[in-house]
């Protein structure tokens, strides 16, 4: 399934578009000034607005186009949505001239490559709704213009309102935490809930291990004892599952012209074959961590055969006007007294056993206010402990053992995740700002363009 959210380009209070009545060429969208956009990019800020739109109604509502969103009809707020995208897109492009700005060599080379990933996953669902290869380049053009106007405002070296590295370490620190942890588990090797006494043991267990860690013992030592001895109680060979919540803090992400976390590397990790770009010297340059509200709403587009009508870039063929409108762990049971008194974890404490497990990273970010590792211990991590810290947290069905290290403990975490950090603190400023550029623009609709490519489309598919 694809993915789409709302593209990053903000939400302007959008004025009633000017319409080109009678026209008949649908190989354009809407016209600003002397630029023409493309009927493809009208169809992905629609189709946009049409899954937006089915994720917004109500669940009594089946039907998306006879449901009420914000309280307007489900299409007029559709067609809303669209030309808000459309108006703020050319906003971002007249901005771009204005600022006397340039895109390099670099961000061209960036944007082919990442159209080529994109089609070579998704090309047959674009192409099925109208949306040529040249049309998606245009709008991931302009999200990379849009991620330059920002970095201009706020770049800490020479930005016109600059935000200075003092200031987005301050933001890293009061919302990041990096932590090694053991989750002691409180269920025996058949996964029933362990009674009194097999809790006991269990927190004796986190205990022993807390005070050898404060004593200077190698947590990762300790983790690693750890993970042996469950896998030798639960008779289990292979390599315990990699942990979801690895990484939940790091800022970085790779994503799409719009804002959306994408995958575009197949299963196997293969890719077309293009070439990488590689990065210009100038950290500051825009990098590919242009979203970073993970509470932003995300919509559903389903992977589709390509549609029999052919529009965009592809083809000039007209379609019919006809179309009609219309985490947690499973439950076990308790009634079995177990404890884990049965199986001590074996202690290995030698220097050959220590040496290996430092070479493995443990370490996680993460995020004030997610679930990782759980809630309960996500708040205690920030609200009552401190940096150097190991603290023994109950939490359901498990004892963790957290110990909170210092964030900037790897040189590296505040050069790759500075720019996302940047646009956690300005992003809502920066949208703001663009509402106003974009209000001031003139904008021509097609009348013939919205005409062919009706939102009921959408829902064919």
């Amino acid at each position: 399934m694809f993915k789409a959210k709302k593209i990053l380009a903000g939400a302007a209070a959008l004025a009633v578009a000017l319409s080109c009545t009678g026209c008949s060429d649908t190989s354009w969208g809407a016209k600003s000034g002397d630029t023409e956009y493309r009927a493809g990019i009208y169809i992905y800020h629609a189709m946009n607005a049409y899954f937006d739109a089915e994720s917004k109604k109500a669940e009594t509502d089946t039907d998306v186009f006879s449901s009420t969103i914000e309280e307007m009809p489900a299409k007029d707020w559709m067609a809303k949505e669209t030309e808000k995208n459309l108006r703020n897109q050319a906003a971002i492009d007249a901005k771009f001239t204005e600022m006397g700005l340039e895109l390099d060599e670099y961000s061209t080379s960036y944007a082919d490559y990442m159209v080529e990933q994109m089609w070579s996953q998704y090309g047959d669902m674009f192409e099925g709704y109208g949306i040529g290869k040249e049309s998606y380049r245009d709008i991931y053009l302009n999200s990379i213009k849009r991620d330059e106007i920002f970095m201009k405002y706020y770049n800490s070296e020479d930005g016109i309102t600059p935000v200075s590295e003092e200031d987005i370490k301050a933001h890293m620190l009061d919302n990041y935490a990096r932590v090694k942890y053991i989750a002691l588990n409180l269920k025996d090797a058949e996964g029933n809930l362990l009674k009194s006494e097999g809790k006991a043991e269990v927190m004796k267990m986190a205990e022993d291990y807390l005070a050898r860690a404060e004593s200077g013992e190698s947590f990762d030592a300790l983790i690693a004892e750890y993970d042996a001895y469950w896998s030798e109680l639960t008779g289990a060979d292979e390599e315990p599952e990699e942990d979801n919540t690895e990484g939940a803090g790091q800022i970085i992400a790779i994503e799409d012209a719009e804002g959306n976390t994408v995958t575009v590397f197949d299963e196997d990790d293969n890719v077309s074959e293009v070439t990488v770009p590689e990065s210009p010297a100038n950290e500051d340059s825009p990098e590919e961590e242009t979203s970073v509200n993970e509470d932003e709403e995300e919509t559903t587009v389903p992977k589709t055969e390509a549609d029999e009508e052919e529009t965009d870039d592809t083809s000039d063929e007209e379609a019919d006007d006809d179309t009609d409108e219309s985490e947690t762990e499973p439950v076990s049971s308790d009634n079995t007294e177990t404890t884990a008194a049965e199986t001590e974890p074996a202690e290995d404490t030698s220097a050959d056993a220590e040496e290996d497990v430092e070479a493995v990273n443990n370490e996680k970010v993460i995020k004030k206010g997610d679930y990782s590792p759980s809630k309960n211990v996500n708040d205690a991590i920030f609200n009552t402990m401190k940096d150097g810290e190991y603290k023994i947290i109950e939490d359901g069905e498990y004892y963790y053992l957290v110990y909170r290290m210092e964030l900037f403990s790897d040189e590296t975490y505040y050069d790759t995740n500075k720019n996302a950090a940047l646009y956690e603190m300005k992003e809502e400023e920066f949208s703001a700002m663009v509402d106003t550029w974009a209000e001031a623009v003139s904008l021509t609709i097609n009348d013939a363009a919205v005409k062919r490519y009706k939102f009921e489309k959408f829902a064919e598919k």
